[in-house]
């Protein structure tokens, strides 16, 4: 890995639990981005879900680890785990420009996600610090509006499995 980073994904979420399509989905964006790292940012609590993650912090650490491990452009930050209030995107790439201020950041996230940006706290000021990197999952996305921020869409990725189909099927993650 390079000492100095150029191009950081930042990959959020609940990780409950995290699964192929997370780390397929990484590494896509590595490959189309040229990204030096992915860091995979677990919440402690989503502002957009009504219930907590099904698993708790250390068990998701642990299967977070043990997904990426054989990945030496992937790192894992518990950042959003170790505060005691809900996780706001904006103030997670704060932290991140402080810490890199010469690196551009890039917000990885499935089309899921894209269709509520708008209802995000501090959007505009998050589109501001991050580039978002869209992945179009079951083709779902049919109209591709920036909405005035800067966005790459990627099309040509189908992962078919969500971690709340595991969670209800219990195929057991990774």
């Amino acid at each position: 890995m390079k000492d100095k980073l150029d191009k950081l994904g930042l990959f959020g979420g609940s990780f409950d639990p995290i699964h192929q399509g997370h780390i397929k989905l990484a590494q896509k964006a590595l490959e189309l981005f040229d990204l030096d790292r992915i860091d995979f940012i677990p919440a402690k609590q989503s502002p957009h879900k009504d219930h907590a993650p099904s698993l708790d912090k250390d068990t998701r650490i642990q299967k977070i680890k043990e997904a990426i491990k054989d990945f030496d452009q992937f790192a894992l930050n518990t950042m959003e785990l170790e505060q005691d209030h809900i996780s706001y995107s904006i103030d997670t790439a704060k932290k991140y420009k402080k810490q890199y201020p010469e690196t551009n950041l890039y917000f990885l996230m499935g089309c899921d996600n894209w269709f509520k940006i708008e209802t995000w706290n501090s959007i505009n000021e998050l589109a501001q610090i991050v580039t978002f990197i869209v992945f179009n999952r079951d083709q779902k996305l049919h109209e591709k509006d920036n909405k005035g921020m800067q966005v790459y869409f990627v099309d040509d990725f189908d992962e078919k499995i969500s971690s709340s189909e595991l969670r209800n099927n219990t195929f057991g993650g990774v």
